[in-house]
């Protein structure tokens, strides 16, 4: 065990490493958790979130780096003495012991408990009796503080799923924890119960404990967590603020090939274009909006459509063909006269840009700049264009404008996929809607049908 004396954060996890035979389940990752918050731990299944969690809690020894915990040195320590030093975790499926009352498993579950020591109860009868009377009262507040104390008498066996979850929490919190690792903690719990759970979790941090949550509810993570962490192929690719993290969507990057799925294929025309890269997409007739950077602040209108068919300029020979046997005219070079011809020709659909086609992108309005991405985007006529959230930060008027002009482009041949938020405007607009819950496709249909479904309504459309 080694002392180290500087920094800030609770836990910090530097270049951690953890292999299963020829598989890198954690690959170099790099973290860290404030004191005092709520910090959440998403990516697709198999990014190494689990391992990592049971290499901090100490159920695996790291192949290499090192974690931290209260300036303490952790990585190798058994669990024991992590929990003793204050970090637990609980379990995505409850360890509850089922035959036991809810009140008992608090008590066995409880630090510096004289009882757990075998010798004790011969040597010093009366200390463990003593004990076991102080950690029954102890145990009783936080059944109270889980919401559990009317059911302190039954059997652990008896409670459900999501009385199980808050079991779990309560036994965690018998061990006088700084921090607690909570894995999937609203995974198969009701709405109601999930929003109790949540609350608990919240005053808990007031009252001064740090959680680091694993979770695959991104309502839960978007609205509870104070700064979220995203996992990808056993290292950190991105971390923030809700908000922040939101504004970078895994979904439409790894169709573009900016993220490689860790299972399943994209398809485009009958072609597999997994982990294809993005240069090449453009190329087969993909064009991609993404919800933030989308233009380039210190240039031009004009200069900003150029640059959408910079691929012309440097595109390799020989080139894909397309359907009908000819050369697809996105491949084609073209010299810079051209290209600019191209730009004039394409602001023919966004004829509110011609009057500011020397203005720079920076200066225009939220909208306006919405209009120079997707006129970007159409520089090289592309089958499919991809558009990540392009109401985010517009005002109602500009939302509308932007949507008209989603209508424009696709009513002259171009596929439009589109992730929004807005799920009303999106569906008025959509000829088909997918509503994605942890990952998966929840409800999908025509955007006419999923408006008028009741439980899209009212789980999503705030009906």
């Amino acid at each position: 065990m080694t002392e180290m004396g500087n920094g800030q954060a609770i836990l910090r996890v530097e270049s951690v490493r953890k292999s299963f035979g020829g598989i890198n389940a954690v690959d170099g990752c790099t973290l860290s958790v404030n004191p005092q918050s709520v910090t959440g731990l998403i990516g697709p299944n198999g990014a190494g979130k689990s391992t990592l969690f049971n290499l901090i809690a100490g159920l695996y020894r790291p192949d290499g780096g090192e974690i931290w915990f209260n300036n303490t040195r952790i990585d190798g320590l058994p669990p024991y003495e992590i929990v003793h030093l204050g970090l637990t975790k609980t379990w995505q499926i409850p360890h509850e012991l089922r035959n036991m009352t809810v009140l008992e498993n608090l008590v066995l579950g409880a630090k510096h408990n004289a009882g757990e020591h075998l010798l004790n109860l011969f040597i010093q009868p009366g200390k463990v009796r003593q004990d076991e009377k102080s950690l029954r009262v102890r145990a009783r507040e936080v059944l109270r503080a889980t919401q559990l104390e009317s059911l302190a008498n039954e059997h652990a066996k008896a409670l459900s799923g999501g009385q199980k979850k808050l079991l779990e929490l309560a036994r965690a919190m018998m061990t006088e924890p700084a921090l607690i690792l909570l894995d999937e903690p609203v995974a198969g719990v009701n709405p109601t119960l999930a929003g109790s759970l949540m609350d608990l979790i919240d005053r808990l941090r007031r009252d001064g404990r740090t959680f680091f949550l694993i979770e695959h509810d991104m309502n839960v993570v978007m609205n509870r967590c104070d700064r979220v962490i995203v996992m990808h192929q056993g290292r950190t690719i991105a971390e923030g603020t809700p908000a922040s993290v939101k504004a970078n969507p895994t979904l439409i990057k790894t169709i573009f090939g900016l993220l490689r799925p860790t299972a399943g294929r994209v398809a485009f025309q009958g072609e597999d274009i997994t982990g294809m890269h993005p240069r090449d997409l453009v190329l087969k007739g993909l064009a991609y909006v993404p919800q933030s950077n989308n233009t380039f602040p210190s240039l031009t209108v004009l200069e900003n459509l150029e640059m959408g068919a910079i691929t012309r300029r440097t595109s390799p020979i020989p080139m894909p063909w397309n359907r009908r046997g000819t050369l697809p005219d996105r491949s084609r070079q073209m010299t810079d006269a051209q290209i600019r011809r191209r730009a004039i020709g394409t602001l023919n659909l966004f004829p509110n840009l011609r009057p500011k086609v020397r203005e720079r992108a920076g200066a225009l309005s939220g909208g306006e700049q919405q209009m120079v991405a997707l006129a970007k985007s159409m520089m090289l006529d592309p089958d499919v264009l991809l558009i990540d959230e392009p109401s985010a930060g517009l005002a109602p008027k500009l939302v509308d404008m932007v949507f008209s002009k989603i209508v424009e482009i696709n009513g002259k041949g171009t596929a439009v996929v589109m992730v929004e938020q807005n799920a009303k405007k999106a569906l008025a607009i959509a000829n088909r809607g997918y509503i994605l819950e942890t990952g998966r496709n929840r409800f999908e249909g025509t955007g006419p049908q999923l408006l008028q479904d009741p439980n899209v309504a009212k789980l999503y459309l705030g009906g």
